[in-house]
Order: C-alpha cells, then structure tokens, then sequence
C-alpha cells in the first residue's frame, strides 16, 4: 500500500520528492529524522506545509501544538507518522472559507471546522457569535481532557441535540454548558 502511495505522489507532485530543506538540519528530533528519510513522510509533510501556508497565520499557533503533541508524539513509528499527516491534511483541507460572516472568537481566532461549507443553522450560528465560539472551543478542550472518542454516543446525542436549537443563540450558550459541567463532572469521575 505504502508503495502504491508513493508512485501515485510522485507523479502527483513531481519534483516534490526531494528532503526538504529542513531536513538538513543538525538537531532533529527522531520524528523529524524518521521523515526526512521516508519518501512517503517527505510527500506527506510538503502537502501539509502547502496547505497550511495557504491558510496563513490564522492557523500558525495549531498548526505549533498539532507538531508537538502529535505529530512529534510518534516517535519513529512510520504508521504513526503518516496517521498523522492523513488526519492534519484533512483537517486542513476542511478550512475552506464561508460565505457567511468570518468566524472569530474574542480572542480573533476562528474555529476551525466553521471554514467548512455546508454548516447548519446551529454551527453558523456558532461561528458568527463570539461567545458561542468561546463555549465550543471550551468544550473542545473539556472533552480531550475527558478523553474524546469519536463514536462516543453520548457526544453524538448532545450534537444532535444542539444543532436542534438552530440559530437560537440562548438554545446554544445553554446546550453548550450543560455539556462542559457533564464532561467535568466525568473528568472527576462523577
């Protein structure tokens, strides 16, 4: 399979084969050497780094924490590596702007998957009011810690119901922190 990959990206991005510069440097940490000597990994990190060059410095402070916590968290273990990589360019390719209003939260950063098209009424609402895109970024911080699982059937049933209050911004705010207090209550295994 790994092969197959390979031949299908050089042909893809000819010329992109090559180490990148970074490669050449002294102090690499053992994810970053393992990288620079696969071929797969290098074609890899190069669409990676395209994609997140053309979304600019909005991304630049996850795109930080998204290396060290996960990518370097591989190690060398090439699966893990490439893992990695196939999630970070999807979740890239998934910051495609809107039409709607741009959605940032006090602090000027936007939540990520609100650059997706095709948003309901709850998420664009979410996206365009401040405050509510503080409580999902707060959300999103209580469920990693409450150790997030993606076919968690508890997460799926509170989406479904917050995406039931549409463009009611009082449905949300209340939705949302009825489900950070239930994930904190788990987090101290309540």
């Amino acid at each position: 399979m790994r092969f197959f990959i390979l031949m299908a990206s050089c042909a893809l991005w000819p010329g992109l084969a090559s180490a990148q510069s970074w490669c050449s440097a002294a102090n690499l940490n053992p994810t970053e050497a393992t990288i620079c000597s696969d071929d797969i990994l290098r074609q890899l990190d190069v669409e990676m780094a395209t994609l997140a060059h053309d979304i600019g410095p909005v991304i630049r402070n996850d795109q930080r924490a998204w290396l060290r916590d996960d990518r370097n968290a591989c190690g060398t273990s090439l699966l893990c590596i490439e893992q990695s990589y196939v999630d970070r360019i999807a979740y890239l390719r998934a910051y495609e702007p809107v039409s709607e209003a741009p959605a940032y939260t006090l602090t000027g950063q936007p939540r990520p998957w609100c650059r997706s098209s095709g948003l309901n009424a709850a998420e664009r609402t979410i996206c365009t009011n401040d405050t509510l895109s503080d409580l999902d970024a707060a959300l999103e911080a209580v469920y990693g810690a409450a150790r997030a699982d993606p076919s968690d059937q508890s997460q799926i049933d509170w989406l479904a119901d917050r995406n039931s209050c549409g463009s009611d911004a009082e449905c949300l705010s209340a939705s949302y922190l009825r489900r950070i207090i239930w994930l904190g209550g788990r987090i101290r295994g309540h």
